[in-house]
């Protein structure tokens, strides 16, 4: 399948021609969340999952013994309480059920999360944003309890509709820059995810990578490398490193490079030039587990047909 490209200069080492990147288009999502508040509760979030942590006063929905819905998205949920001491389940450091009928759910992504807060007698706030680390689950405070009796709270909890594409740095041909290619290497041709702070390359799914069009052979993990700046948006033959580990584990792939090429010359619609400086883009997803999410990233190569390559002096 081919992907439009955009050919802007070929000029030896100077030309640079990039693969246009896929982004991901978003929309806003809204969860609205009503429920009867007597004192302080939080209600946790995770996908399409809803529960309660009540800790003081009525829990939701059951001050003076009544039995108050939470309404999620106009979704009538009755939560059910261990009941103790009594039916008010008053001050119980207790949980509710789990309700699983949030729609639409949250990502399980790192997202940014917008609360707007449509009724609140007393505070409301997000005491807990999803990240990886508390496994995407977001919590948010009601509290009401300094006013007496109880009140209804009204929030609308936005966030994307579609989580946006992570960036993740690629390196070609770890710790060698720039980044010559022999179009007529029969070998294969080494590629590495390389792991950060923020990104840990052992939840991306490696069936799902793509280097332009082509599936790498064999991967491994090992840390081979310290990333380039910035991610995406690279514009000359220099915007590489050669520097080597950094401490983050790595995913290593290999590509066959016959395939490559072929790939590059489908998307072109030609056959390559020797010393064409080319963007080369890699695709891929996370696992299920970790959301799903689309990732992308680049490297720079240099066209070789012949000989070697040897750079001009600066």
């Amino acid at each position: 399948m081919k992907r439009k490209i955009t050919i802007w200069v070929i000029v030896l080492l100077s030309g640079l021609i990039p693969f246009a990147g896929i982004w991901a288009r978003t929309g806003t999502e809204t969860i609205r969340v009503e429920a009867l508040i007597d004192g302080r509760s939080h209600l946790i979030l995770r996908s399409n999952t809803a529960q309660w942590f009540h800790l003081d006063f009525a829990a939701p929905g059951r001050h003076l013994f009544v039995n108050e819905p939470t309404i999620i998205n106009g979704t009538e949920w009755f939560p059910e309480w261990p009941d103790v001491p009594n039916r008010e389940n008053r001050s119980c450091h207790c949980f509710s059920d789990i309700f699983d009928g949030v729609e639409p759910p949250l990502p399980l992504a790192d997202v940014p999360i917008d609360l707007r807060i449509i009724q609140s007698r007393f505070e409301t706030s997000i005491i807990q944003f999803p990240e990886e680390s508390n496994d995407f689950t977001l919590i948010i405070e009601f509290n009401d309890n300094p006013p007496s009796g109880s009140d209804w709270y009204i929030i609308e909890i936005d966030f994307p509709s579609t989580p946006t594409i992570i960036q993740v740095p690629v390196d070609i041909k770890p710790q060698s820059c720039p980044n010559p290619i022999n179009v007529k290497s029969r070998g294969v041709l080494p590629v590495a995810i390389l792991g950060t702070g923020d990104t840990d390359v052992t939840s991306i799914d490696v069936a799902s990578v793509r280097l332009l069009d082509v599936t790498p052979i064999r991967s491994s993990f090992e840390d081979v490398a310290t990333p380039f700046e910035p991610f995406i948006g690279k514009e000359n033959k220099f915007d590489c490193t050669n520097e080597g580990p950094d401490g983050f584990l790595d995913l290593t792939l290999k590509f066959k490079s016959q395939e490559v090429v072929q790939a590059i010359e489908d998307n072109l619609g030609r056959p390559v030039e020797d010393r064409e400086v080319i963007v080369l883009p890699l695709t891929g997803n996370l696992m299920e587990d970790f959301g799903g999410t689309p990732i992308e990233g680049e490297d720079v190569i240099i066209i070789l047909m012949k000989g070697k390559l040897i750079l001009p002096q600066d």
